[in-house]
């Protein structure tokens, strides 16, 4: 067994000795100093391997033992949330019979999931100082005033443009309330008509007026009346004093 692991162990040193050689060779390093490297690195391993196999079997021994061990379960809700169960186990077990199906696996552990904030676009707007007016820096939108902030055009490369609806949907991307010129234009260029307003009859005079036109009419017709038979009487007086004339005519010739 001792032949083996030294058989092992200087084929390893001559592996590392002429990978030592090519580095020292290409890149110009002291030999000496990467075989110092080398045995710090190989014996810190060493060391780190002895140690981590001693403390499996000092954990080992202690479940053997007749120490008492608590349930390590680790509760993930409730008013316990994030504490351990600690109740003694059984047959050096690290479960309680309660949590005794975690034994095989372990218990896994609930990672919560990051929550990703939703970024909303930067809104801050600015005094333009070359425009002398506010707008805002991203998208480049310019506002009527600070207290009206408005979108009513766009301020790129120094020039002002004015709002148009290509420009909607990125206003209302960020939010902004807009005003277009072009539909501002076309409702100034819409007449507006003044209402006519009829003079609103009451009903009562309307009654009333029909009423007196009846009358009045009705005294018409009745005076035509009138005077039709007026007219008649007196051809008929007229026609009898003639008649009457005759007859005196006749009786005179007679005599």
């Amino acid at each position: 067994m001792n032949k083996l692991l030294s058989s092992i162990e200087s084929s390893i040193n001559n592996t590392v000795n002429e990978y030592n050689k090519l580095l020292s060779d290409k890149f110009d390093i002291d030999i000496e100093e990467l075989k110092n490297i080398w045995t710090t690195t190989f014996n810190g391993v060493v060391k780190q391997s002895k140690k981590s196999s001693s403390k499996n079997v000092s954990e080992k021994s202690s479940i053997n033992g007749d120490e008492e061990i608590k349930c390590v379960y680790k509760f993930i809700k409730g008013k316990q949330q994030g504490e351990s169960c600690n109740k003694l186990t059984k047959n050096g077990t690290q479960f309680c019979g309660k949590h005794s199906k975690f034994e095989a696996e372990g218990q896994k552990e609930k990672h919560k999931l990051p929550t990703v904030e939703s970024k909303s676009p930067d809104r801050i707007i600015k005094l333009n100082k070359e425009l002398n007016k506010w707008w805002h820096k991203e998208s480049k939108f310019v506002f009527k005033s600070s207290k009206d902030k408005l979108v009513i055009g766009t301020y790129k490369n120094n020039e002002y443009k004015p709002l148009t609806i290509d420009d909607i949907s990125e206003c209302e991307k960020y939010g902004f309330k807009y005003e277009l010129e072009e539909m501002k234009e076309e409702e100034e260029k819409i007449p507006i008509k003044a209402v006519e307003k009829k003079k609103e009859i009451p009903i009562k005079a309307v009654e009333k007026k029909s009423l007196v036109e009846e009358i009045n009419t009705t005294n018409t017709y009745a005076k035509n009346i009138e005077d039709i038979i007026t007219d008649m009487m007196k051809d008929s007086d007229d026609s009898g004093e003639e008649e009457l004339e005759e007859e005196l005519e006749e009786e005179l010739d007679e005599e």
